[in-house]
């Protein structure tokens, strides 16, 4: 008599057990993918803050030509800023580009879409592109004599403006 009843008692709380887990995990796993999409999110912000940053430093340690003619015009802090002991001695910018970034990230098992943005921090685009002449020795530039002449004429003004005229002296020598 008291069998069937404890039987079904016995069913009916393993049944509301196992449904209140199920809705205690469904609830912790969406609260676990939230925080990771506010984590990524969070990380995203960052990483786009550190590119800014990086891009920032980079324009202000080869300033184009337009600003070395403030530079020089003004008088400005900057004028004559790099010293021979430094390493950023005599690296000129060529131009544009894009560079690999300085933030670097390890890849694990968080998914695609962080996978997705480590990728995507992979370089800065759109920042000075320098070349670091006293390492190389020497260089040249080949090409249509206007635009050779053009960035020679850059070069030497960076040069003039990045470079105490003490520390370095600049020949030019036509044929």
């Amino acid at each position: 008599m008291y069998t069937a009843p404890m039987y079904c008692v016995t069913i009916l709380t393993g049944v509301l057990s196992h449904l209140n887990q199920k809705k205690k995990y469904k609830k912790k796993k969406e609260t676990a993918e939230q925080q990771f999409d506010e984590n990524l999110s969070d990380l995203q912000a960052a990483i786009q803050a550190s590119k800014q940053h990086q891009a920032e430093v980079l324009n202000y340690e080869y300033p184009s030509i337009q600003r070395c003619g403030q530079i020089a015009a003004k008088r400005m802090a900057q004028l004559w800023r790099i010293r021979p002991s430094e390493d950023g001695f005599l690296d000129l910018r060529m131009g544009m580009g894009s560079v690999p970034t300085k933030v670097h990230f390890q890849s694990s098992h968080y998914g695609e879409e962080y996978e997705a943005l480590v990728r995507s921090t992979a370089e800065v685009g759109n920042v000075p592109i320098s070349c670091p002449v006293r390492k190389l020795g020497s260089a040249g530039l080949v090409g249509e004599q206007q635009q050779v002449l053009n960035m020679v004429r850059c070069l030497t003004i960076q040069a003039a403006v990045n470079h105490s005229y003490d520390e370095l002296k600049i020949a030019v020598f036509f044929a």
